[in-house]
């Protein structure tokens, strides 16, 4: 797959790899997610075959984050850090037309 041919990153499946590899577990992630371990797994999987890369590697006491994990994580954090600035830019500007 070429990389100019993708569609957008699925927001929701890098959040489930990002709680994976910052709680450290797929299990701990899928708690905090409020959802069952494997739908956290199958969601990885599904971002790692769209990326057609490796993000997490699996072992048996929880998922260390790949080179290319480690660069999908931060864009997801510069996004959320975005996300954040705009909303209170945008706050701010509500504040200036209500009068405050």
């Amino acid at each position: 797959m070429q990389w100019s041919l993708m569609k957008d990153i699925n927001e929701k499946r890098v959040k489930y790899l990002y709680e994976a590899v910052q709680q450290g577990t797929v299990r701990a992630a899928a708690d905090k997610l409020n959802v069952s371990p494997s739908a956290v797994s199958r969601q990885i999987a599904l971002l790692e075959e769209e990326l057609a890369t490796t993000l997490i590697e699996r072992h048996r006491t929880g998922v260390t984050v790949t080179e290319a994990g480690a660069v999908v994580l931060t864009y997801y954090r510069e996004l959320r850090s975005h996300q954040e600035e705009c909303l209170s830019k945008l706050n701010s500007l509500h504040g200036l037309q209500s009068g405050h």
